[in-house]
């Protein structure tokens, strides 16, 4: 039990100890940790994937915006050249606002017929006298575009710079030339057919990422429209900032910022001869259409909070469990000083139900036959000429519902007390307390009580008859006495007489006889009244009462010899060959000598009362034992003996094998009372029918014994 309640208070501990708490908190903020982690790792996988699609997306509708752009300047050649007659600059005119009346992006469209130089500054000048913004003012030359069209016979861009009153702008020129019929000549073949003219069309290019990109969600995603061939500081031909931003888009020249993480996309555009890099990046305001970018944080967040909530309820637990803990404690002190009280408790203590079932037990009934658990019946432990009286004092204890007192004795011969004490819980059930308290040492003191009186009115009684027969004893003595000096002066004058009378009686009795018998018969009257005298002694040592003290010096010769005096009737009585020869030499012991004078009585009472016939003999010798320590007193019966069963119950008070002659069952329950009390020792040893022998060993004085081992 000690070990589990060791075992149980250590799990407690250990659950809801200091080093618990620490646990729960470093595993809670680790967990949190972890989360936030694999929360974000998810989110920004997701969201690197996310961005790829949306930068991907914006790339497409670049290059749709573009390649419809684009498509617009060979759609307007293809009607050129479907023109049955010469193109002119009004024929030229109307294909091409038709044309560009569905692209806002084309600035203006140009057609330059194959010729001189000449020709073409001569339509550049035009262009610039007319007053109209179409772009061709800003380029310098066309003279290599347009060879490098009629050479390759494929789109040829360029790039246009200017600045206006919004700030710089970025344009280009596209060039496409136009052959006959509907001729596309490959480069074997370029240079064998004269090209008719060319088609210029000026596109606005802040126009076309506008176009593509406005329609599409706005994410947080920058854009730049990169010329790999052009100079550094003119790579950039335009930026598009996120419309999160809440600002204008830029058309300057911003570089692309050094970006490391994976939210950026790079894709090639082919523009004509050229080639241009499209670059997405994300920008702090980009939105991942999870929506749920804080999502991390807010985890870690709640995770730490649910720890620290997690470990300020251990902490009020712990409080609680140890105030648990410690009333727990309390209760198992008290319960267990309770158990122990009631553990070391003379008296039996049972709770049983109305049906009479034990439902606690202290201990149970010494020398019983069974062994009594929680649970049996309690009436089991009693004898079966109890039962009867036992059921009925329940039964009135229970319907009374008053305490009910009983007293019983079992086979052993110990008497007990009971007390039923009925018990009336809050939920109306019935419950029995028993407590059984052992009176068997009180009935005997009782018993030996009313001896003691008894023997207080026999000594009363003996004081007196022996006060009053002392009396006319002691008037015997005296005058015997005063016959015995008068006779001495007698048998001379009868001589005489008998000289001068030769024949005369005395009393009727001749004179020589009366001379020889008077003498004896005043002797016999001396011992007989010194026999009076003792007995009266005897009867008045008796009749002394006992003020038990122990600090006597005793000559056990002497208290023997004078058990030995008051029982010459009875010796006589039971039998004709006593032997009781104590040695008046022995050393002294210390101790009570009315109560070791008892002792020996109620022994050789016993041993005198057992014998069958006057032939058997009873035997009282005294020595000092192999020890030398101790006065050794044997008497030895020729009695019917004892069997093995009444041998384990001589000693116990109340037991005795002479109910029908007034036993009390007493004798030698007190006799070895006695002994003990003087630190002595008595055993027994019996067999049937041959007898009994009884030995008494009683220590010598220290002092005395030092001089006999010396």
């Amino acid at each position: 039990m000690e070990s589990s309640n060791h075992s149980s208070s250590w799990f407690q501990r250990s659950l809801f100890g200091i080093g618990s708490i620490w646990l729960v908190a470093c595993t809670g903020i680790a967990l949190s940790i972890a989360t936030f982690w694999v929360t974000n790792h998810q989110l920004t996988i997701h969201k690197q994937l996310d961005f790829k699609w949306a930068g991907q997306n914006r790339y497409r509708a670049f290059q749709k915006e573009l390649g419809d752009s684009l498509g617009a300047l060979d759609e307007l050649r293809t009607l050129l050249v479907g023109v049955p007659n010469k193109i002119t600059q009004e024929n030229f005119q109307l294909s091409s606002v038709a044309i560009m009346s569905n692209h806002e992006e084309i600035l203006s469209f140009a057609w330059i017929p194959h010729g001189s130089r000449e020709k073409q500054k001569e339509f550049l000048q035009k262009s610039r006298d007319t007053g109209e913004q179409w772009g061709w003012e800003h380029l310098p030359s066309m003279k290599p575009y347009l060879e490098k069209a009629s050479t390759s016979g494929e789109m040829v861009a360029s790039i246009v710079r200017f600045d206006n009153n919004q700030g710089q702008n970025t344009l280009f020129a596209v060039f496409l030339v136009v052959y006959p019929g509907s001729l596309k000549p490959t480069h074997s073949t370029v240079r064998q057919i004269t090209p008719l003219g060319y088609v210029v069309g000026i596109y606005q290019l802040d126009q076309i990422v506008t176009a593509s990109l406005d329609p599409l969600e706005p994410r947080g995603i920058d854009i730049w429209i990169q010329d790999p061939f052009m100079l550094k500081a003119e790579k950039t031909l335009f930026h598009y900032a996120s419309r999160l931003r809440g600002q204008k888009q830029q058309q300057t020249s911003i570089e692309v910022p050094p970006i490391s993480h994976e939210l950026k996309v790079i894709e090639t555009i082919k523009v004509a001869d050229r080639e241009w890099t499209f670059t997405a990046l994300a920008n702090p305001l980009f939105r991942s259409s999870q929506a749920f970018n804080e999502g991390p944080w807010i985890l870690l967040i709640e995770g730490i909070v649910f720890t620290a909530v997690l470990i300020l309820y251990l902490i009020r637990l712990q409080s609680e469990m140890r105030k648990r803990m410690r009333v727990s404690q309390a209760l198992k002190e008290s319960e267990e000083q309770f158990r122990n009280l009631l553990d070391h408790s003379p008296d039996i203590v049972t709770a049983l139900d109305k049906r009479g079932q034990t439902l606690f037990i202290n201990r149970p009934f010494p020398n019983a036959s069974i062994n009594h658990e929680i649970g049996a019946e309690f009436i089991n432990l009693l004898p079966p000429s109890l039962h009867r009286k036992y059921r009925q004092v329940m039964e009135q204890a229970l319907s009374d519902k008053e305490v009910k007192n009983w007293r019983f004795s079992m086979p052993d011969f110990s008497w007990w007390d009971a007390r039923v004490i009925p018990i009336d819980l809050d939920h109306g059930e019935v419950k029995v307390m028993l407590i059984i308290s052992d009176v068997t040492q009180d009935r005997m003191l009782h018993a030996q009580a009313i001896r003691n009186a008894r023997l207080a009115s026999l000594g009363v009684l003996a004081a007196s008859v022996a006060h009053e027969i002392n009396n006319p004893n002691s008037a015997i003595q005296f005058n015997n006495a005063i016959l015995m000096r008068t006779w001495g002066d007698i048998p001379a004058v009868l001589r005489r007489y008998s000289d001068n009378i030769s024949q005369f009686s005395l009393g009727g009795m001749p004179a020589e006889e009366a001379l020889e018998a008077i003498p004896r018969l005043m002797a016999g009257i001396e011992r007989s009244t010194s026999r009076i005298k003792k007995i009266v002694g005897n009867l008045k040592h008796m009749a002394r009462q006992d003020k038990g003290g122990m600090e006597q010096e005793i000559n056990m010769g002497e208290v023997i010899q004078a058990a030995i005096s008051i029982l010459q009737n009875q010796v006589k009585k039971y039998t004709d060959f006593c032997h009781l020869d104590p040695d008046m030499e022995l050393p002294v012991i210390r101790g009570n000598a009315q109560q070791l004078e008892q002792v020996i009585i109620n022994i050789l009472l016993n041993a005198l009362q057992s014998l069958p016939d006057r032939s058997r003999r009873v035997l009282l010798a005294t020595a000092i034992d192999e020890t030398k320590e101790n006065i050794l007193i044997t008497i030895h019966d020729e009695g019917v003996g004892m069997e093995e069963e009444t041998m384990k119950n001589i000693l116990d008070p109340f037991f005795t094998t002479k109910e029908t002659t007034g036993g009390t069952g007493l004798g030698l329950s007190i006799s070895s009372d006695i002994i003990c009390n003087h630190g002595g020792k008595i055993s027994f040893d019996s067999k049937v029918g041959e007898g009994t022998l009884v030995t008494i060993r009683l220590p010598i004085i220290p002092s005395v014994l030092s001089g006999l081992q010396t």
